[in-house]
């Protein structure tokens, strides 16, 4: 039988061995010889253009009433261009300089480069215009796909002229590449991000504030005169992180007492095991009884008040007080899609879940009176905080995800 200090090293070497794979699985690591160049993208929207490619009209006279119009990506990196040097020889017209082109490299699940694209290097004093001549796909050994392309200095058009083309602006975000989200955002989407980040950050600094107790080291609540603490919740909380970490401050949420041996089937049973699992069909019981906490291991004891665990099933003591943690038709209300009246303002937060997990946009006003409310340290504000914080999060998930963000004229790779 292996050793304690034998699986440490085999942990050890694994975890090495992991990290030498990671290195490869990274967007940038075939591209570590390379430097990146910061451009302005203007790429060919094929939804919006409506020049007939089939013509072979050369994309020349640009201006207001041209046909061919352009999706805008500012801060793009392009990677391999080289490095240009401006050659003057002495032609027939006087001093000219010599022809100016390359190839490059676009980083895998970003665009596709197309004839006609045009790029220009920020950062250098007289603004040259690219235009991509082709391009053509090559296959990395972790399997991402790339584009390669060549292009020439673009004399015949000018950045003025070609900005009066643009029907469409992104930002570009390369710290996304590799990732489920989308490295393109508009200035709307990335203020609605913002926004929601914001209030994420201040309802969680909330419920720290409200519901973290320094000297025991866990989240409780007061409810009816007594103090509660939900393992339930705690569970809920370890397994999303939705309040690990914020304003630099490190939150390490463990469980404050021991668990019964049930405990993982009866989480399951749980609404926030079906928060987790997006699966709003089955009833559950939001009903609640409570029964002291006497684990001398615990830092419960060492109280002078009396604490109360949290149990949503019915094995415990029958004559116990019950009470609702939650609304009982909250999950129903998910299913269905029936939002709370908006008379309580406790509804809001509820409110958030249904709009989202029925497949419906969370409103500016549900996001505003959000920010505006003032919650309690209560028992409503200790379920219905950390229930809009997951759902805002898998709302913002949504709002970058690949599959739900593409560049007009397609990003296929």
């Amino acid at each position: 039988m292996a050793g304690f200090g034998q699986v440490i090293y085999n942990d050890t070497v694994n975890s090495l061995t992991q990290v030498a794979k990671d290195r490869f699985n990274n967007p940038y690591y075939m591209f570590s010889d390379k430097s990146p160049t910061l451009v302005t993208y203007y790429r060919i929207n094929r939804e919006k253009t409506t020049l007939d490619e089939s013509a072979k009209i050369p994309y020349t006279n640009l201006g207001t009433q041209s046909p061919i119009k352009f999706t805008k990506i500012n801060k793009m990196l392009l990677f391999g261009l080289p490095r240009f040097e401006l050659n003057y020889d002495v032609g027939d017209f006087g001093l000219e300089a010599a022809e100016l082109s390359g190839d490059g490299i676009v980083l895998p699940n970003t665009i596709r480069p197309q004839e006609g694209d045009m790029f220009l290097i920020n950062g250098i004093k007289e603004p040259l215009l690219f235009q991509v001549n082709n391009a053509t796909p090559d296959t990395l050994d972790n399997g991402n796909n790339i584009w390669k392309f060549e292009f020439h200095v673009e004399k015949s058009n000018s950045v003025a002229q070609i900005e009066k083309q643009v029907v469409k602006v992104y930002n570009f975000h390369a710290e996304y590449i590799g990732t489920d989200f989308t490295c393109f955002m508009d200035e709307a989407m990335e203020g609605d991000v913002k926004k929601l980040e914001q209030l994420m950050a201040s309802l969680r600094e909330l419920f720290v504030a409200l519901f973290f107790d320094e000297k025991l080291q866990t989240f409780v609540y007061h409810h009816n005169a007594s103090m509660f603490y939900d393992p339930y919740m705690i569970e809920f909380l370890r397994d999303t992180k939705i309040i690990t970490k914020d304003n630099g401050t490190f939150y390490y949420v463990q469980h404050a007492c021991a668990l019964d041996q049930l405990f993982p089937i009866e989480y399951g049973y749980t609404i926030f095991a079906h928060l987790q699992q997006q699966n709003f069909s089955n009833t559950i019981t939001t009903m609640a009884t409570a029964e002291a906490i006497t684990d001398i291991n615990s830092l419960f004891v060492t109280r002078m008040k009396t604490y109360y665990k949290i149990r949503y099933m019915t094995k415990g003591n029958p004559y116990a007080a019950r009470f609702n943690t939650m609304p009982a038709d909250l999950l129903d209300r998910i299913n269905s899609g029936e939002a709370y009246e908006k008379d309580d303002t406790n509804n809001w937060l509820y409110n958030v879940a249904i709009e989202f997990y029925h497949g419906r946009q969370i409103s500016d006003e549900l996001i505003d009176a959000l920010i505006e409310n003032v919650f309690e340290g209560d028992m409503i504000s200790f379920y219905t905080i950390p229930i809009a914080l997951y759902t805002l999060r898998d709302y913002i998930n949504s709002l970058m995800s690949n599959s739900t963000v593409t560049l007009e004229g397609g990003n296929e790779q």
